[in-house]
């Protein structure tokens, strides 16, 4: 049975796996040098503090690593514009996004995306509700955002 928190488990699933394949993890951050990741995202509907206490948990949780959220319009529209002309022109202003389920194709296709499949197993994946699970899946593989120009940050695993 799916609990009520499955959502919320969702979206910091999401955010972690996202962050986590875009971070460098090599000897250097044995320094102590924080990690800034800018994450840009549409204006969340309501009120933010649930949005920024997620954020404050994974910081909490990786230690060295400083989210910045950076608020785009509200509408899908501008923040899809925004996305495209920003990578397709390679600019290194951000790290991570929040996208509408429906441009998932066309971001993969554009290799915008990589394949997390592997971080989270087929077993592990019955604790969440399908739908936003099949949202993020696209010819068989689960996607999330990596920017490929310039690759500021690499992932141990790619």
């Amino acid at each position: 049975m799916i609990g009520k928190s499955a959502g919320l488990k969702f979206i910091l699933l999401f955010l972690s796996l996202s962050i986590f394949n875009c971070v460098q993890r090599d000897s250097h951050l044995e320094n102590k040098a924080a990690t800034t990741l800018v994450f840009k995202h549409g204006k969340i509907a309501g009120d933010p503090e649930p949005f920024k206490k997620l954020l404050k948990r994974f910081e909490d949780e990786n230690p060295g690593i400083i989210v910045k959220d950076e608020t785009l319009p509200a509408s899908t529209d501008e923040q899809h514009q925004f996305y495209v002309i920003n990578l397709e022109g390679k600019s290194s202003d951000f790290d991570v996004l929040s996208m509408d389920v429906i441009w998932v194709p066309e971001f993969a296709r554009a290799e915008w995306l990589r394949d997390l499949s592997h971080l989270l197993p087929e077993d592990e994946r019955k604790e969440f509700f399908p739908g936003p699970i099949q949202a993020v899946t696209y010819n068989g593989f689960s996607q999330t955002f990596l920017k490929r120009y310039p690759m500021r940050y690499i992932s141990q695993q790619g």
